[in-house]
Formats: C-alpha cells, sequence, structure tokens
C-alpha cells in the first residue's frame, strides 16, 4: 500500500529537518531533497513487496542410507506438514516449517549383494522443523504477469526418529534393541533419537489468482546421525548380545540369509550419516501485507 498526500508530506518535511540538523553546512538544498525523496520512494516499493502467506505440504518420502536401495527409488513413506513463508520481495523469502512424516528402506529392495544377504530393513516416524531461505529464478508476485518460477531453497533444521523393525510377528523398537552390542564394553554408546540437518532442494510455483500459489518441490535433507535405520558399524559379538540383551535382540542384529562368521566384519559403513527426501505438492495462501511502511522519524 501505498502513502497518503498527507502523511508523505508530512514524511518528506520530517526526513528533511532531520537531514538538514545533521549536516546544516554540508548539503545542499537539492540534494537534501533529492536524498529524502528518494528514501520515501525506497520504503514505499518495499512496503508493497512485503507479506506473508501460510502454506501446506504433502507428499512422499525416500531414504538414502546404510540399509536398503542406494538410489532414488518409488517412495516408502509419506510426509505432510505446514509453513509461513514472509516475503521480502519478488526475488527473495524466509520460511519456518514443521512436518510429519515417514520414511522406510530394505535390503531386499537393494541390487547389491552383500544388503541383499544381510537382510534388514526398518521404518521411522519422522518428526521436523525447520528454517529455510528461499530464492526464486524469475521475479514472483501472486496475480499479476510475474505468475510462476523455479526456486532454491536452503537451511538447516532438527528432528526426531525411532526406528522399528518386524521379528517373529512382532515389532520392535530397534534403539532398545543394541543391535550393535551398544552399553557393551568396546561398543559405542546408546544414540540419540533426536538431530540436526541441513536442509535444500528445488522447487517451482505458479500463482492461481491473487492470494493463492500451488507449486512441486523437492527437498533432501543431510543429517548428523548415522543411526536413522540402525546401522552404521561393527557386527557385535552374537553370544554378548544373547547373554546381555536375550534372543531377540541378537536375532535382529543378524539376520543373514546365509551364516557366516562376523567377527570383525562391519554392519554398515560408520564413515557416512544418513540422508532423507520429501518431494510432494505445496499450497499456499497470501494472508497480509505488512502495514510498516518506512520507518518514523521523530524529533
Amino acid at each position: 500500500m501505498g502513502f497518503g498526500s498527507k502523511e508523505l508530506s508530512l514524511r518528506i518535511k520530517l526526513g528533511f529537518e532531520l537531514i538538514n540538523y545533521i549536516c546544516p553546512h554540508f548539503c545542499a538544498m537539492k540534494f537534501k531533497i533529492f536524498i529524502v525523496n528518494i528514501l520515501c520512494l525506497f520504503s514505499g516499493l518495499n512496503a508493497n513487496a512485503q507479506y506473508s502467506e501460510l502454506g501446506f505440504f504433502a507428499g512422499g518420502s525416500h531414504f538414502i542410507g546404510d540399509v536398503g536401495n542406494y538410489s532414488l527409488h518409488v517412495p516408502q513413506g509419506y510426509a505432510f506438514g505446514g509453513f509461513y513463508r514472509y516475503v521480502l520481495n519478488d526475488r527473495w523469502s524466509f520460511r519456518a516449517q514443521v512436518n510429519y512424516g515417514t520414511i522406510a528402506n530394505a535390503d531386499s529392495l537393494s541390487n547389491i549383494s552383500f544388503r541383499k544377504n544381510r537382510n534388514l530393513h526398518f521404518k521411522s516416524n519422522i518428526i521436523e522443523g525447520s528454517l529455510m531461505a528461499e530464492f526464486n529464478f524469475l521475479r514472483y508476485k501472486p496475480g499479476t504477469r510475474y505468475d510462476h518460477t523455479t526456486y532454491l531453497l536452503g537451511g538447516f533444521g532438527i528432528f526426531g526418529f525411532n526406528p522399528k523393525a518386524s521379528f517373529q510377528g512382532e515389532t520392535y523398537e530397534l534403539r532398545n534393541m543394541n543391535t550393535e552390542g551398544q552399553g557393551l564394553a568396546g561398543n559405542p554408546s546408546t544414540y540419540s533419537k533426536a538431530s540436526s540437518f541441513l536442509i535444500f532442494g528445488i522447487g517451482h510455483k505458479f500463482s492461481v489468482g491473487r492470494f493463492t500459489s500451488i507449486g512441486i518441490e523437492s527437498t533432501c535433507r543431510s543429517t548428523r546421525t548415522d543411526y536413522l535405520d540402525d546401522a552404521s558399524g561393527y557386527y557385535a559379538d552374537a553370544t554378548e548380545i544373547l547373554e546381555n540383551y536375550g534372543a531377540i535382540s541378537a536375532g535382529l542384529a543378524d539376520r543373514s540369509l546365509i551364516s557366516s562368521n562376523k567377527e570383525n566384519l562391519l554392519r554398515a559403513n560408520p564413515s557416512t550419516n544418513d540422508w532423507y527426501f520429501f518431494t510432494g505438492l505445496t499450497v499456499q495462501f497470501k494472508f497480509g501485507e505488512l502495514l510498516e511502511k518506512c520507518v518514523y522519524i521523530f524529533n
């Protein structure tokens, strides 16, 4: 929204008086007027450009880590969430988002012979929150001729997870099973069910009228944990797991189709962390423009 003529005149006058007070001897009259008008014009343009949106996301999920298919594949889970976007101008915006979903994978889906024989699988619920910046390749103003654009987004976030697997007809929380000998001498400690990630992605959106936009986007997360799938390091001693944690833990720790000696054998790759992706549709609604038009100047 623009300024009324009365308000604009008052602001120009106040701005002129401030500049005259700051530099009475160094600024020529025409230069002072020029500066005040440019500042007011710039503030007015910013006010027109800034607004907020509420949006929703729904789609599927992919997991890439130590268990299952290691390439992009048919989604094994789902995801949905909501977000708030603060639009700075027709190129840049900031976004806060919360999602809930599931990720899953299984060695039976892999074309790697080691994984097929290892025969692990998992499924985990995910709840996450993230903060992101977005950049539009094209100018984007809903309801105008600038009605579509491809965009990039990037940021960081935190999330919670809890991998589970089925065994003999029952579902177990794998963290509680200590499948890599967590807690035993010479083995890793129990991992946390919360971690953080860097997020980046790409999308395309277009407006449907003045206040509504729809789009498609894909975002990937480079996490700081290698235990989304409960697999990260070496096989633990099967006898120790059996004696300390029981037969179910021992069965979940080694599900190989072909039995063999697992001493000093890697169960998974500990040098790389896990990734997951959400891909789906978005819809967002413009619900208000900023009322702030320019900075007030007081005597």
